[in-house]
């Protein structure tokens, strides 16, 4: 008897991360299935009818509006999208009688400002949100939680992936951006001058291509109700990241600090503790920050 190919639905599934999974799970002999390219998760009938229509073992939902600055210009958007756009979904999986694996992915945006004495940041470090973008996330999450504590079948999951990095990152985040402008230098296409915000920061960078495996651990291996960190539990200053782009590069590139480019409140430092996803499910990072940053260098020269 042929075994039943597992179906996943993949929200977002043309975005940054979207991409990297849908090859990732075909390479794990899943079928993916996605939402129609029209299809806007704001409309809760939309969403409804393509359940009603479409059955699957289980969801990813990556869709999101996830530029903190838009989201500081556009919040209702992004409640819109982050917060009700989930409930449609769940709304919608419920009314279908699910019984698989629906795995939301959150954000590390939801710890916000974290005191270093609670460093490494876990699962239970609390909420101090500073952008419309992370209060959306924890909306969802809180959203997740209760449905999760119902009586319901589904299985109800919580990733909070910290930064991503990796080839292919839209230009606006601050690795792609760095990559992109050396690589134009490399080519002569740009003056050897890069302008920078604050470079005193550290974020804890987590390669996409890992993240998508702790992706596919959790649909099977998750416990209904918990959340899990995805990170690298390392922590690289962005001063240093532009120290390794010059010797990638092999271009002595002048920096400018410009007030232009700072945010109006800004976490200083960023680790996190995967200690508990690892706990799970085995999933420990794979790619170093060197080998990300190298290989998002390249893939801009290539571009």
């Amino acid at each position: 008897m042929a075994l039943h190919t597992k179906k996943v639905l993949i929200s977002g599934s043309n975005g940054f991360v979207g991409q990297y999974l849908k090859e990732y799970l075909n390479s794990q002999k899943m079928e993916v299935i996605e939402f129609p390219s029209a299809m806007d998760i704001r409309s809760k009938d939309n969403v409804s009818l393509f359940f009603k229509k479409n059955s699957v073992d289980y969801v990813i939902h990556l869709a999101a509006q996830t530029f903190v600055p838009r989201s500081i210009e556009s919040p209702r958007e992004t409640y819109e999208i982050n917060f009700y756009g989930t409930v449609n979904i769940l709304d919608a999986l419920l009314k279908s009688n699910f019984k698989g694996t629906f795995l939301f992915v959150s954000s590390s945006d939801v710890f916000g400002t974290i005191s270093e004495n609670e460093f490494p940041i876990k699962e239970t470090s609390i909420f101090q949100p500073n952008s419309p973008y992370a209060v959306s996330k924890i909306a969802a999450e809180l959203h997740c939680r209760s449905l999760s504590l119902s009586s319901t079948e589904m299985n109800i999951v919580v990733a909070r992936p910290f930064n991503h990095i990796g080839p292919r990152q839209n230009k606006n985040f601050v690795i792609a951006r760095f990559c992109r402008e050396v690589a134009m230098m490399k080519k002569g296409l740009i003056k050897p001058f890069l302008k920078v915000g604050n470079l005193n920061v550290s974020r804890d960078f987590v390669d996409v291509r890992d993240v998508v495996m702790a992706y596919h651990l959790l649909l099977n291996k998750g416990d209904n109700g918990e959340v899990y960190n995805i990170c690298s539990g390392t922590e690289v200053f962005l001063k240093d990241v532009l120290i390794k782009l010059k010797d990638f590069s092999d271009i002595d590139f002048d920096i400018e600090v410009s007030s232009e480019l700072y945010r109006s409140i800004d976490q200083p430092r960023v680790i996190g503790s995967f200690d508990k996803v690892n706990k799970k499910t085995g999933w420990t990072p794979t790619i170093s920050f060197d080998k990300s940053l190298f290989d998002t260098f390249n893939y801009w020269l290539n571009e």
